[in-house]
């Protein structure tokens, strides 16, 4: 566990989570319905017969434990869970040993649908169930059967979980016994995760980019108010009034 949390400290507390160094006695369990959850942050509420408790990502056990893929909570889940009170706010409650999360981890979707794939020659087609960040997974196969995926086998574009996939297959060298995807097409991310944006960054880029309001070229009498400005002071310098053009318009017979 000492080597895990020097080199990532998300697996490192999951790690923990599943596996304490010291045995603690059974705690109560409590099962709720995720009202929220915002996956970029890694945080969200649990509705506990009435009560808010937060949950955050890292105590939550991923669906595939050797993978890190899966088990982040998404609005709706029914989880199960034990509680503690919070560190900065004792007051309020927070989830922890989170079991039921139904959603992909965010670590492992950056880049989700900004790559287009390339045109597949595979004779097998299957979905994508998890693929993490060091390039493995697994793809469900059209029979139900499940084949192991490596990025070193992905041809033009990074797989994501829920990915639609062409592929053909061999036996696996790394999971004996088990059939592993080759020459696989369909994801959805660019190959290089140095490529891809996080949802959060494209939001930004998106707004950037956006065209920006036009700005009204607002004409302005002696005063400094707006041309037609009918106020006491606008009044008592002889310039109230309606502005030219609605002026003009207003003394055209064929207005009237």
């Amino acid at each position: 566990t000492d080597s895990i949390a020097r080199a990532d400290p998300e697996s490192a507390a999951v790690a923990t989570m599943i596996n304490p160094a010291v045995e603690e006695p059974p705690r109560q369990r409590f099962q709720g319905k995720v009202t929220r959850f915002h996956a970029e942050r890694g945080w969200g509420f649990i509705d506990m017969q009435g009560t808010d408790v937060m949950v955050h990502v890292n105590d939550c056990k991923p669906e595939d434990v050797e993978l890190f893929t899966g088990g982040q909570p998404r609005a709706g889940d029914i989880v199960n869970f034990e509680v503690e009170p919070r560190k900065d706010n004792p007051e309020h409650m927070q989830a922890k040993r989170v079991i039921g999360g139904t959603d992909e981890r965010c670590c492992n979707t950056k880049g989700k649908g900004q790559a287009i794939p390339v045109q597949g020659t595979g004779k097998h087609f299957g979905i994508v169930k998890a693929f993490n960040t060091k390039g493995l997974g697994w793809i469900t196969c059209q029979d139900g059967s499940k084949a192991w995926v490596e990025l070193a086998d992905c041809i033009g574009t990074r797989l994501v979980t829920g990915d639609h996939v062409q592929f053909d297959l061999e036996p696996s060298e790394a999971q004996p016994g088990k059939m592993q995807a080759v020459n696989v097409t369909g994801g959805t991310a660019p190959l290089d995760l140095k490529d891809a944006i996080l949802g959060r960054d494209m939001a930004k880029m998106t707004a950037a980019a956006a065209p920006s309001a036009p700005q009204l070229n607002l004409k302005k009498n002696a005063n400094g108010h707006l041309v037609g400005c009918v106020c006491a002071t606008c009044a008592s310098s002889g310039i109230a009034g309606a502005p030219p053009a609605l002026a003009k318009m207003q003394n055209n017979p064929m207005m009237a």
